[in-house]
C-alpha cells in the first residue's frame, strides 16, 4: 500500500488506493519528470553566476557537464527565482516571523535553506510534493556533503514512512494536492495552524490538475485558513502561436496540461482565484517584472553573463508567464491600519494601505505585496507600438539576411574564378550551343520558379521567416471573368 494512504481512515485510504491504480500514473510520472528539467536548468544558471545558491548542487545531478542552455531560459529563472524569493521575505518581514509558508508541489526547490540562510525565520516550512518526489529529496537532505542540510535544521530529523521528513520547523510531506482530504490531512499532521498568517507557494504546479480540482483547492484553503496569501507563478497567454508552440512541445514528452484554460489572459488567472473567495488578487506578467520591479542594476548586470542575440526572444518568453499574488484576511489584523506598512525595496512597492483596484468590491482591501497601481497601468497599456516595431526590425533584418547571402558569396566565387585561369579550352563554334543550353536551362527554372509560386511554396513573405506573423490570406482569381474568390 502507498505510504500516503495509511491514516487509519478507512474511506480515506481507499479512494487513494483506488486513486493509485487509476490510469493517471503514467501522468504523474511525466510531471514529476518536470522538477528533474527545471533543477538542472537551475543549476546550469547557478554554475554561471545568475544568482547565489549553495544548497542547489546537493539535489542537482552533476555527475556530466551541463549542457548549454539558451540565455533567455536562465534570465526567465532568475526573474522567477528573485521574485518568488522576494515575495517571501516581505512576507515573513510584514508577519515578524509570526507565519507559516506551504510551498505546493516543490520538487527540489531550496527555498527553505536559502531564507535559513538569509537569517529569516517562520513557525513553519512546508514542502509538499508527490511522495516518490518527497522520497528522492529526503535521501539528499540525510546524505552526507557540504553544505550540511540537516545543520539548519532546529530540531533532529525524524523520518517516517520513508516519504515524510519532520524537522522542527522544517517539514517534508508527501501528498496529492488533487485529494484535499489527504491533503488536509498531512498538514494536520505537522500542526499546521489555520489561524496564523499562511503563504501557499505553487511554481508551474496548478496548470498541471485540471481546472475543477484547482478550484477546489483554492476555495478549500480559503474556507480553511483565516489569513492567507497565495503566491502562484504561471503559465499565460497561451491561446497564441506562442504558446501552442509550447503546448505541443511538452504534449510529445508525454505531458497533459489540463489547467491551459485558467492561463488563456491575466484576466482568466485573476478570475480563478476571485471565483473562489480570494478578495484581493494582483496578476503581472513576469515582462512587467522583470522591466519595472526588479532592481534594474541586477537586471543589467545578469544581461550581460550571456550574450542575447535576440530581445524579441526574451520578451516573447517573460509575456507568457505570470506572478498571481492573492490575499486573504477574515480577521482584518493583517490588512489593518495598525499594522499596514509602506516598504520599497527597489522598485517593488509594498503597500497594505492603498485601496486595491483589482478587487471585485469597493470596500477597503489592499494591495498584496509587489503590486502598485503604476505595474497595473503598464500592465493594462501594452506596448503595442513597440511589439509592432519589434516585429518590423525583425522582418527587415532578417530580409536583410537574405538579401547579401549573394553578396558574402561573391570573394569565394572571385577566388574559384581566380584559380580555373584564363585559358579558353574550348573553340569558339562551341559558344552558341552553350547558349542555348544554358536558356533552355534558365527557361525551365522559370516556370518551376513560376509554379512553385502560385502554389505558395516560396518563402517570399515576413510570416515564412518569423513565427510569430500571422500568414497572409491567399487570394484566387478567374482570369476570364476578372474577379477575386
Amino acid at each position: 500500500m502507498d505510504p500516503e494512504a495509511s491514516y487509519g481512515d478507512e474511506s480515506l485510504t481507499a479512494s487513494i488506493s483506488l486513486r493509485r491504480r487509476s490510469t493517471s500514473f503514467s501522468d504523474d510520472y511525466s510531471v514529476q519528470r518536470t522538477n528533474d528539467d527545471a533543477t538542472q536548468c537551475k543549476y546550469a544558471a547557478v554554475q554561471l553566476g545568475y544568482w547565489k545558491d549553495e544548497f542547489l548542487p546537493r539535489f542537482a545531478y552533476t555527475g556530466a557537464p551541463e549542457a548549454r542552455r539558451d540565455p533567455e531560459i536562465s534570465i526567465g529563472y532568475w526573474a522567477r527565482v528573485s521574485a518568488v524569493h522576494h515575495l517571501v521575505e516581505r512576507f515573513i518581514d510584514k508577519t515578524e516571523g509570526q507565519c507559516q509558508i506551504i510551498s505546493l508541489g516543490c520538487g527540489f526547490d531550496t527555498l527553505f535553506w536559502r531564507l535559513k540562510k538569509a537569517g529569516k525565520t517562520m513557525k513553519k516550512f512546508v514542502d509538499v510534493d508527490f511522495s516518490s518526489v518527497t522520497a528522492k529529496k529526503i535521501r539528499q537532505i540525510r546524505k552526507p556533503g557540504t553544505p550540511d542540510l540537516v545543520s539548519l535544521f532546529n530540531e533532529p530529523p525524524k523520518e517516517t514512512q520513508h516519504t515524510d521528513l519532520h524537522c522542527g520547523d522544517y517539514h517534508l510531506v508527501g501528498a496529492d494536492i488533487r485529494q484535499w482530504a489527504e491533503f488536509k490531512a498531512k498538514l494536520d499532521s505537522v500542526g499546521i495552524d489555520t489561524t496564523l498568517p499562511t503563504m501557499f507557494i505553487a511554481e508551474c504546479v496548478l496548470v498541471y490538475i485540471s481546472v475543477d480540482q484547482s478550484a477546489q483547492l483554492l476555495k478549500s484553503l480559503s474556507d480553511t485558513f483565516n489569513t492567507a496569501v497565495f503566491l502562484n507563478y504561471e503559465q499565460v497567454r497561451i491561446k497564441d502561436t506562442f504558446g501552442s508552440v509550447m503546448e505541443k512541445n511538452l504534449e510529445q514528452r508525454g505531458i497533459q496540461l489540463p489547467g491551459l484554460p485558467a492561463c488563456s489572459d491575466i484576466e482568466t488567472q485573476r478570475e480563478r482565484f476571485l471565483a473562489n473567495g480570494w478578495k484581493n488578487v494582483a496578476v503581472i506578467d513576469m515582462n512587467t517584472v522583470y522591466k519595472k520591479l526588479l532592481p534594474q542594476d541586477e537586471v543589467a548586470r545578469i544581461e550581460k553573463i550571456e550574450h542575447l542575440d535576440e530581445m524579441e526572444l526574451l520578451r516573447q518568453l517573460l509575456d507568457h508567464y505570470c506572478i498571481g499574488y492573492a490575499l486573504n484576511d477574515k480577521s482584518e489584523k493583517f490588512t489593518s491600519r495598525k499594522n499596514s506598512f509602506r516598504m520599497s525595496l527597489s522598485q517593488w512597492k509594498l503597500d497594505y494601505f492603498v485601496p486595491s483596484r483589482n478587487c471585485r468590491t469597493s470596500d477597503s482591501a489592499f494591495n498584496p505585496p509587489g503590486f502598485h497601481t503604476g505595474a497595473t497601468s503598464a500592465q493594462q497599456h501594452v506596448d503595442s507600438d513597440q511589439a509592432s516595431e519589434q516585429q518590423e526590425h525583425l522582418a527587415k533584418k532578417r530580409a536583410w539576411d537574405v538579401a547579401m547571402a549573394p553578396a558574402k558569396s561573391l570573394p569565394m566565387n572571385m577566388f574559384m574564378m581566380y584559380m580555373a585561369g584564363r585559358s579558353d579550352q574550348n573553340t569558339g563554334s562551341m559558344i552558341i550551343h552553350k547558349l542555348v543550353f544554358i536558356l533552355g536551362n534558365l527557361g525551365a527554372i522559370a516556370l518551376a520558379i513560376y509554379k512553385v509560386h502560385t502554389m505558395g511554396l516560396l518563402p517570399n513573405t515576413p510570416s515564412d521567416w518569423l513565427e510569430f506573423i500571422p500568414q497572409p490570406q491567399r487570394v484566387q482569381y478567374s482570369i476570364f471573368s476578372s474577379t477575386y474568390v
